[in-house]
């Protein structure tokens, strides 16, 4: 319906039925504060709720497609990464499995733009084929993550295609001349949805020749009769593994396809720049440099976060978008969340105490502005946000993490960091607050359950005293970061400073060994011997 008939619907409901609006109105605030005020629980944190959480999970997943239920298949990511740290934990590979057949499908779906690069939204059926064609931020900003996961445990070069041409995609179709991040690109041009994704096959032999139309067709699902609407939504479903001769030949094909394509009209961009959106995808690069060591990567990410702290920062205020060089609108959960969780991989990635000095104080205040004093946990809206008909405190994930999730990790990193107990005690409260929520909705809490999984494991420390830069310093970090380890920090420790002396807790009486890039690895504050070549950390590891 239109909105003047929605609004005509409106006034004869008011004026004709105005005790059962009335009771409805009632209804709707109980249910608010039923769901928006969590009752917090002293149950014991244990790893049950995982091990729970992960059988639940199971048992609505596709063992056949990957994904969870029937279609539309949304390509949700806390819950896989939920099940991957489940299968490192119980040494169970079945969960890891149902992770990588999922990802294996997606990269071979419709859902995956096999030109351009990026994921659409979602999958309209079941077996991720035909997508709801707008591209989001925060869902290639997840889902490269997930693929770098995917990367870690099998080193397939698939998954790192899918990284490096998603990240390509953002680079070229979502990334702001200062360097800050679009929020999505739309679904429709010329009118019609998915427009510019299509293809005829006499689009497809008109550029690159009826033999070589006829080899990319075949491999790519094109057909006369198409999939979509009498045309085709390119994918690879029916031969998930190309062999590695035929996906190389067809490399100059899929470039000149993409040139043709991009003389189409292009579907609209949304330009809103959304902190918390921005944030995420800066630590997604991050975790790209650090794993595959592309300096181009960590460029990116330190213009965006250079650019968040320019202009959706104010004296520890962050806010919620950027227009026009000018930070507006008070900064949600998610947003401050995001930041300082973003704040945090960039100082692992770099070592710039800066970063650490920012993250702090963006987290503090975050404390002081969301935290609830009463019971704990924080509440969506700051204390100095505009009424509402309820300030809701939610620990469950949307389409991205939750805001109370994020803030959990945050907090945890920040006590490995600096051993400071405040950081662990509000942490491990807010665990308890969220404790129902976690048991009784695991898909809905997920992020949440990861947070829990680094609580209760509790992380590897990872200490490099060495200096950026150092060959044999970088193979020591390489070594880390291209294994799969969700629980780790890591700290490098410049070889320069006076033996031992450090301000940071981790790093102190951590030396070198004859002159040599050296590590520890510390885990429930004992430390192993020091290494100094990759093997030994590998098998540290």
């Amino acid at each position: 319906p239109g909105f003047p008939e929605v609004l005509r619907g409106v006034v004869e409901a008011y004026r004709n039925h105005r005790d059962d609006v009335c009771r409805n109105v009632q209804k709707v605030k109980a249910g608010l504060l039923r769901v928006g005020t969590p009752q917090p629980s002293d149950d014991p944190l244990t790893d049950r709720l995982l091990e729970e959480a992960a059988k639940n999970l199971g048992q609505f997943f596709d063992p056949v497609h990957g994904g969870f239920g029937e279609g539309p298949k949304f390509p949700t990511v806390p819950p896989l990464s939920l099940m991957l740290r489940q299968a490192v934990r119980t040494k169970d590979v079945s969960h890891q499995e149902l992770v990588l057949l999922q990802l294996r499908t997606m990269a071979a779906g419709g859902i995956y733009d096999h030109l351009g690069g990026g994921f659409h939204r979602y999958s309209v059926d079941g077996q991720w084929l035909i997508p709801h064609f707008e591209k989001m931020l925060y869902d290639n900003a997840q889902l490269v993550r997930i693929y770098l996961d995917g990367w870690r445990l099998t080193k397939e070069d698939r998954f790192r295609e899918i990284v490096e041409e998603t990240l390509e995609f953002v680079r070229r179709e979502l990334t702001h001349p200062d360097g800050a991040f679009y929020a999505a690109q739309d679904a429709d041009s010329e009118g019609h949805e998915g427009a510019y994704f299509l293809w005829e096959p006499g689009e497809i032999v008109s550029v690159l020749g009826p033999d070589v139309a006829e080899e990319f067709c075949l491999h790519y699902g094109v057909t006369e009769s198409g999939n979509f609407e009498g045309k085709n939504v390119l994918n690879r479903l029916s031969e998930k593994q190309l062999p590695p001769d035929a996906l190389d030949a067809l490399r100059p094909a899929k470039v000149k396809l993409l040139a043709a394509r991009e003389r189409r009209m292009k579907p609209q961009r949304d330009d809103n720049i959304l902190t918390s959106w921005n944030a995420m995808t800066v630590s997604t690069y991050l975790d790209a440099y650090q794993t595959f060591g592309l300096p181009g990567y960590l460029t990116a990410a330190e213009r965006a976060l250079t650019f968040l702290l320019d202009y959706a920062v104010e004296n520890g205020r962050v806010y919620r978008t950027v227009t026009a060089g000018k930070g507006r609108l008070n900064g949600y959960l998610d947003d401050a969340a995001c930041l300082a969780a973003s704040l945090l991989d960039a100082f692992e990635a770099t070592s710039h105490r800066w970063y650490l000095i920012q993250a702090r104080e963006v987290t503090d205040h975050l404390l002081e502005r969301f935290w609830d004093e009463t019971a704990g946990g924080c509440f969506y809206t700051s204390r100095d946000h505009e009424a509402l008909l309820h300030r809701m405190k939610s620990g469950t994930d949307s389409a991205i993490p939750s805001g109370n999730a994020i803030v959990a990790s945050v907090l945890l990193k920040l006590f490995s960091f600096t051993r400071e107990q405040r950081y662990h005690d509000r942490a491990e409260q807010l665990f308890k607050v969220f404790r129902n929520v976690m048991e009784h909705n695991a898909y809905g809490s997920s992020a949440m359950l990861c947070s829990l999984d680094w609580h209760l494991a509790t992380p590897h420390e990872i200490v490099v005293v060495g200096t950026r830069g150092d060959a044999k310093t970088e193979a020591l970090l390489s070594t880390v970061h291209q294994r799969y380890l969700p629980n780790r920090t890591v700290l490098v420790a410049d070889a320069s400073r006076r033996a031992g002396k450090s301000d940071l807790p981790l790093a102190v009486g951590k030396t070198s060994v004859n002159g040599q890039p050296t590590v520890y690895v510390c885990h429930r504050q004992t430390c192993s011997a020091p290494a100094t070549e990759s093997q030994q950390l590998e098998r540290l590891l």
